[in-house]
């Protein structure tokens, strides 16, 4: 179960792939470029994936040459790209992508990977030379690549094409112990050169599924595809229905997004709600900080859910693509509740939903990341304030108590579902799309409610009564209030102190 399973570190902070925006032609010029940009820009990347088409293949016949990157389009080695990204950009991890064959059709023979590794090599039907279906033939290939890579600088992998051997072994009975002994080595490897930090793609059937042993990430869904008007909506299905039973077994990999996009700000929330990696593959100069800034804090930390995105219940037995109605994510952050709100196409202007607490797939508060979510008996319920940071309203929900929304057509909202508190309760910085992901830390000491942020911005609380004093860092700090909405200025991140009349 996925509690039981190790989570990748490199998740932390904001990603940036090469796929999306350079493909194939993937170079460490063009790296370098973006990552420049970056740089004038201050959105602070925490790691760096090098996906397909930085090693060194047979073009032709896209059959895997050495275990070094391109010897042109990488002049150094990926050792000398990994040292740049990290000593000029100040890059934590970098990770590289790999095939489960080598590369699309294995490895070509008489290559020095090859020749390096032809004891844990065999050919199959087809024709193509990969790893032999074995588990100390898969280590034993797995080690000698991870081994170069490691000592290169290399933090974690990407490995794709995981579908591909069953299609090869063409129907063989044994695909499953197949699956299983490749595994084996892959994941033994990638715990002995990474730490384990290893993402599985293109793997979602029961053989792959159920023979791994350890490793905890895994996409759930297709490519996302940003350059196909709408492709979004066939993405986002995929992701919240996969994880309707992958969730309990692994964290969902959402895949990468553009952040300059007709659906970058939808595709930033879907991942903010995920509680996966957060990562982007923007082109040089499309790079939307507005965005970006939304999904991390000021030191790069990325603002987002911590468990396991769950589908609301009434939405496991509709289909909100074809009934015109809104598809509901929940998920949960320090303590708060978060529902996404999506729509596509509708049938008229705006749908109406009647949101209950009996849909709502969790209790609130979570556990932490990765644990099994359970639900609340009605009677224990507690009555739950519900934030809606576009808007800036209040309003609540509990069992009984339904509340309303309405949105239009292609539209998303994340609403925050707090415990309500007596006298204060802490909503979060109001720009973030999970607000409560920016608090660090609560305390309460009679009339007094001390909030410790990690960024600086419009912190929302809900007030009962007049504060009669608001200090940030000590001083004096203005506010506003709407109602029981307040939002203090917090000009940078540190200590909030909210003293409140009695």
């Amino acid at each position: 179960m996925l509690e039981e399973r190790i989570l990748p570190d490199f998740m932390e902070g904001l990603g940036w792939c090469t796929w999306d925006s350079l493909g194939q032609n993937v170079s460490e010029q063009a790296i370098l470029d973006k990552m420049d940009e970056f740089q004038k820009l201050g959105i602070p990347v925490s790691y760096v994936l090098i996906d397909d088409g930085w090693s060194w293949v047979n073009q032709e016949t896209l059959e895997l040459r050495g275990f070094d990157a391109d010897p042109v389009r990488f002049p150094g080695g990926i050792a000398q790209t990994v040292r740049l990204l990290k000593n000029r950009y100040h890059v934590k991890k970098v990770g590289v992508w790999q095939a489960l064959k080598g590369y699309w059709y294995g490895i070509e023979d008489g290559s020095p990977a090859y020749l390096e590794t032809a004891p844990y090599l065999q050919r199959y039907g087809d024709g193509e030379i990969t790893v032999r279906p074995a588990a100390d033939a898969s280590f034993g290939f797995w080690n000698r690549w991870h081994d170069y890579l490691s000592r290169a600088g290399i933090d974690f992998i990407k490995v794709d094409g995981q579908g591909s051997i069953p299609t090869m072994l063409k129907g063989d009975s044994q695909k499953e112990e197949a699956m299983r002994s490749l595994y084996r080595g892959l994941e033994a490897s990638a715990a002995l050169h990474f730490h384990g930090n290893l993402i599985n793609c293109m793997g979602m059937a029961p053989e792959n599924v159920w023979n791994r042993s350890y490793s905890a990430l895994s996409r759930s869904s297709d490519d996302y595809t940003p350059t196909i008007s709408g492709s979004i909506v066939e993405h986002v299905m995929q992701n919240c229905y996969d994880n309707v039973w992958q969730g309990d077994l692994y964290l969902g990999d959402w895949d990468m997004f553009w952040s300059e996009h007709e659906e970058g700000a939808y595709s930033a929330m879907l991942r903010a709600l995920s509680g996966g990696p957060v990562y982007i593959s923007d082109a040089l100069g499309h790079t939307r900080t507005d965005i970006l800034s939304r999904l991390t804090d000021s030191d790069g930390r990325i603002l987002s859910c911590e468990a396991v995105a769950r589908l609301a219940l009434d939405c496991l037995t509709r289909d909100p693509l074809r009934g015109g109605g809104i598809l509901k994510i929940c998920n949960t952050c320090r303590g708060a509740g978060y529902l996404g709100c999506f729509t596509w196409d509708l049938p008229g202007e705006t749908v109406c939903e009647e949101i209950r607490w009996e849909d709502l797939p969790a209790r609130l508060p979570a556990p932490s990341r990765g644990s099994v979510m359970q639900k609340v008996p009605a009677e224990k319920a507690e009555r739950y304030l519900v934030y809606d940071p576009e808007k800036q309203t209040l309003g609540r929900c509990a069992p009984g108590l339904p509340f309303r929304i309405e949105m239009g057509a292609r539209q998303a909202r994340i609403l925050e579902l707090v415990p309500e508190e007596d006298g204060l309760t802490v909503l979060g910085l109001a720009e973030k799309y999970i607000p409560g992901a920016a608090i660090e830390s609560v305390y309460r000491q009679g009339n007094q409610v001390q909030i410790t942020v990690t960024d600086g911005g419009r912190l929302a609380a809900a007030c009962s009564g007049e504060p009669e004093k608001v200090l940030v860092n000590g001083l004096p700090a203005s506010f506003e209030r709407e109602g029981e909405l307040i939002v203090i200025h917090v000009p940078e991140k540190g200590r909030v102190t909210v003293m409140l009349r009695q």
